[in-house]
């Protein structure tokens, strides 16, 4: 990614680099895509001084080199080594040792309508604080806000986000393309004070923020960092914003209660589901055996053919036929002979695909349950998405999450698999690869339905991406390939039987037609309170527009997109989440997705109907802890969607 002309020379001092790089977490980008160099700004209203005051000497020996990865007249490269000891000179400081910024937020000017008017950010921390009004909020309270617009206001101001990030994170996902379309929509409503948008700014307080150890990110601390005197906020628009949120949330809750009601009648209606002789809660009587297949295996595997074109870039970026250098690794789980246990022959294989900055320890508990009954379990690790490339995103190594060419590599990963067991002798007559079922989380849940088939559908995509409006957290990541051009619509691969789909995203992706389309068992798994892939628009919908005969829809109420995500002791977790953002007790939904997922696959792979009955109401009502609720259906139809979203709330 190029760096603008001028800012670099050969001859800059590492003093001289440092303030620039440090300038830049408020005007330009940290880090680069893949040349290890510094992209920095120099806009000297957005300076956050407090932060230029640092102690140089961690940063003595820094070897600044010309290097033949980047350009040779804009851009110089940091030795890796010293990657990590410039972050800690930048931001592991004291910041009780640093001088306050030049510049930030005094007055704040609120707009509602014809109205304008100007409240210190003094009287919006005693507010807060105290609750009290002082100077001019208790005119603006008195006369142009409800009641419930200003609890609303201080509920806002005071919410802190607990993530446990660093200042450099969070920079790098401000310049990732997810965190530009943000900040350009927030920018929207937080402007400057002469009316600009406030999105450079924002970036910059949003920075300084999260370095403030005391108080952290939440918004008032955000408007405290503002780096200018005066900043804009359009109330009109935010409370619109804010009424958008509530009428999803409230429908989102309709459609729950509907499909909650539905699963209930239909177990009234159903007998009690008898455990005496099968339990698929409990472990099987196989032990389990766990290797890991590594790069060299699947060299030269061939794949569904599919090339991806960027119009804009006038060519080729993607054609996906041989596999080269992916460093694709794959856990393989099996299930192991004894003297009283001898694993069937041609096994039915599982494979797991892991969403978007995880890995393939995450599902290992699900891979474990099904190996133990007598699966054949593969766990690739996608290394296009995984946390190795949300770590380099975190470390400027790059620029995005994931790139558009992912949304092909994903599916072609499981076929390149699913070729590479099926022509090795240690495997060939031990798993059966014509018999083959898919989980997927999130990303993963679009990579199981566009390996089973599902088209995808481009050009409603492009009409669907309208950024500036959408409250779907997904759309950023599915609109990744707006304007682009794919040469197949279809990664199927036809040796995919059935899949189970968890937090799944590609409403706008697929679309209506291409859901229709599905023809093999199908397991929607939502979460009603997942704000990343929300429940309505991805996955009740989406349901809705299924037509193939074997369908179920997995209600967890109150559970999250994290829910679902283990993360082993031995895993090396990117972000650590608080409790409050994974929600109930995750080993609830552990346990219910290992006992569903069995009963999924042993009837739709094994064709064993003697567990169809663990996929009733009846039982699902059975398995259910009060802390976490649990709702199933098999006919949902758009009909029934918009009668629940029609009732008042």
């Amino acid at each position: 990614m190029p760096v603008p002309p001028g800012l670099f020379s050969s001859a800059l001092s590492v003093r001289r680099c440092l303030r620039r790089w440090i300038a830049g977490v408020a005007g330009q980008q940290v880090g680069n895509s893949g040349a290890r160099g510094l992209r920095v700004g120099r806009s000297p209203q957005f300076l956050p001084a407090h932060l230029l005051a640092q102690n140089q000497k961690g940063a003595r020996g820094l070897r600044v080199e010309r290097s033949p990865q980047c350009h040779p007249r804009h851009r110089i490269c940091i030795n890796k080594r010293w990657r990590r000891a410039l972050l800690a000179s930048a931001f592991a400081l004291p910041l009780a040792l640093v001088a306050p910024p030049l510049r930030a937020a005094e007055r704040v000017l609120v707009s509602l309508g014809p109205f304008e008017r100007s409240i210190s950010v003094r009287a919006l921390r005693i507010y807060v604080e105290e609750g009290r009004y002082t100077e001019n909020l208790r005119v603006y309270a008195r006369h142009y806000a409800t009641e419930e617009q200003l609890q609303q206001l201080e509920q806002l101001l005071k919410t802190r986000l607990e993530l446990n990030l660093t200042p450099w994170a969070v920079s790098q996902f401000l310049y990732s393309d997810q965190g530009e379309l943000l900040l350009q929509r927030l920018g929207e409503v937080v402007r400057t004070g002469s009316n600009l948008s406030g999105k450079r700014a924002l970036r910059s307080a949003l920075v300084l923020a999260a370095a403030d150890g005391e108080n952290g990110l939440t918004p008032l601390n955000v408007l405290e960092h503002f780096p200018v005197d005066t900043m804009r906020i359009d109330l009109t628009r935010a409370f619109s914003i804010i009424s958008s949120i509530e009428r999803l949330v409230n429908q989102t809750k309709q459609a729950i209660d509907a499909i909650a009601l539905i699963s209930e009648d239909n177990a009234r209606l159903e007998p009690v589901v008898s455990t005496s002789q099968i339990n698929p809660v409990r472990p099987g009587r196989y032990t389990v055996s766990l290797q890991t297949l590594t790069q060299e295996q699947f060299r030269g595997c061939l794949s569904t053919p599919a090339s991806l074109y960027s119009p804009a870039d006038h060519g080729l970026v993607y054609t996906g036929r041989r596999f080269g250098n992916r460093p694709l690794e794959v856990d393989l789980y099996l299930p192991v002979a004894d003297r009283q246990n001898q694993p069937p022959n041609a096994m039915p294989l599982v494979v797991i695909s892991h969403g978007l900055g995880s890995n393939r320890l995450t599902f290992s508990y699900i891979a474990q349950h099904l190996a133990s009954y007598g699966f054949a379990v593969a766990v690739p690790e996608h290394p296009g998405s995984n946390t190795k490339r949300l770590e380099d995103l975190i470390d400027g190594i790059v620029r995005n999450e994931t790139e558009p060419a992912e949304f092909v590599q994903r599916p072609q990963d499981i076929t390149c698999l699913l070729n590479t067991l099926e022509r090795d002798p240690r495997f060939k007559n031990l798993i059966d690869t014509d018999q083959v079922g898919v989980v997927g989380q999130s990303l993963g849940g679009y990579t199981a339905f566009a390996i089973a088939g599902t088209p995808i559908d481009l050009s409603r995509l492009n009409q669907e991406c309208r950024l500036d409006e959408t409250l779907n957290l997904s759309l950023l990541l599915q609109c990744r390939l707006q304007n682009w051009v794919l040469d197949s619509n279809n990664l199927r691969d036809p040796r995919v039987k059935a899949i189970i789909a968890i937090n799944t995203l590609g409403s706008s992706l697929f679309g209506e037609e291409g859901y229709a389309a599905l023809d093999v068992p199908t397991l929607i798994v939502s979460s009603g309170a997942d704000t990343v892939t929300p429940a309505l628009p991805e996955q009740i919908t989406p349901f809705t527009w299924l037509t193939t005969p074997h369908r179920y829809l997995l209600l967890l109420q109150n559970a999250t997109h994290f829910s679902a995500i283990d993360v082993p002791a031995e895993d090396n977790v990117a972000v650590n989440l608080p409790p409050e953002v994974v929600g109930p007790d995750p080993a609830i939904a552990h346990y219910y997705l290992r006992t569903v997922s069995l009963a999924f696959f042993q009837t739709y792979l094994n064709q064993d109907d003697t567990y169809r009955p663990f996929l009733s109401a009846r039982y699902i009502e059975q398995l259910q802890d009060d802390q976490l609720p649990l709702s199933i259906v098999e006919r949902f139809t758009p009909d029934q969607l918009a009668q629940a979203n029609a009732r008042k709330p």
